[in-house]
Order: C-alpha cells, then sequence, then structure tokens
C-alpha cells in the first residue's frame, strides 16, 4: 500500500494522491512491485508488469491462457513481454540513482530471461539504457485490472474500464533479439 508514498509521495499515495483510486491494480496477478533498498531505507521502487506488445495495429484485446500456453499460435507480430515502468527514486544522488536503475533492469532483464520473452522499458530509461536495448514503437497491452482502474505513468496517466484491455502506443525501449 506505500507504492504511492515509499520512496516519494506520488499520485498513487493512499492518502491524498490524485489517482489513489488505481493504488489496488498493483495487485493484479501480472504486475510485480520492485523495490531497491540502501542501508534499510527504500530509496527506488518501479512495477513489473506481464504483458503484451505489437508493432501493428491490433484489434485482439484480450489476453488469455492461450496466449502463454500457445505462443506459436498467436499472431507474429504480437507477444507476450515484461515491461518494466517508469522508476521511481528519492533521497539519494545521482550516482546511487543510476546503481538503483540499474539494479531493477538487471532484475527485470534476469526475469525476462527466465521466462523467455522481450524486456520492454519505458521511455524514462534512454538515458540509462543497458546494452542491447533499441528504440522503438509499439503498442503495449493494458490488461484489465480487479480493481477497475490502473496508473500507468508510462503510458501517460489513468486507465479505466473504458480503456483497459486495449493497446496503447508509445515509445519505448526493447531488448534486442538474443537479450531475451
Amino acid at each position: 500500500m506505500f507504492a504511492g508514498v515509499h520512496p516519494q509521495r506520488t499520485c498513487l499515495s493512499y492518502i491524498n494522491g490524485a489517482y489513489r483510486a488505481c493504488l489496488l491494480s498493483g495487485f493484479d496477478s501480472n504486475k510485480k512491485l520492485l523495490y531497491a533498498d540502501m542501508g534499510g531505507r527504500l530509496v527506488g521502487r518501479a512495477f513489473l508488469r506481464l504483458t503484451k506488445a505489437s508493432l501493428g495495429e491490433k484489434t485482439n484485446t484480450t489476453l488469455s491462457f492461450a496466449d502463454l500456453e500457445a505462443p506459436e499460435a498467436q499472431q507474429k507480430e504480437e507477444q507476450i513481454v515484461l515491461f518494466l515502468e517508469r522508476p521511481y527514486t528519492s533521497s539519494i544522488g545521482l550516482e546511487e540513482k543510476e546503481w538503483v536503475i540499474w539494479l531493477l533492469q538487471k532484475l527485470a532483464l534476469q526475469k525476462a530471461r527466465e521466462m523467455g520473452v522481450p524486456l520492454v522499458l519505458s521511455w524514462d530509461y534512454h538515458s540509462y539504457a543497458p546494452e542491447g536495448f533499441t528504440q522503438t514503437c509499439l503498442n503495449l497491452y493494458i490488461s484489465k485490472s480487479k480493481a477497475g482502474c490502473q496508473y500507468l505513468d508510462s503510458l501517460e496517466g489513468q486507465a479505466t474500464v473504458d480503456t483497459e484491455g486495449s493497446y496503447k502506443a508509445g515509445r519505448f525501449l526493447v531488448s534486442q533479439a538474443g537479450n531475451t
């Protein structure tokens, strides 16, 4: 519940955040919250989402077990990905911030490799992009949340029941072939 409070106060703050109603979406099964700790102090966080992405315009707006169980049956331009959202850091210097961002990326990349899926990074990582990532425009799937709404910093904010279950175009960093 502290996702909007630590390491810094954001719009997801359960206290007075403009999008605090979206906080519960962080408990959806396709999302994990990554925290960075230095000396017992939370200094960074980012959401990691299992979703799908497409280079082309999409009409299939569902994510189903078939996507996970029979990926060869998917259309070739659509694939399951791990998406690392914008990082938040606080109370650390530039060198420590770079270290925290590197750790978040390393953990997400390790998980993507274990799952055999590409890692997609929010454009917010462009100044910190690890080797083997390339800039691209793609459509990222906004899965439905049991909470009824969710907030995705990397995709321009709140996704409501009207926009969930659809694709949102954006500029991202994607792990190149052979890096997953």
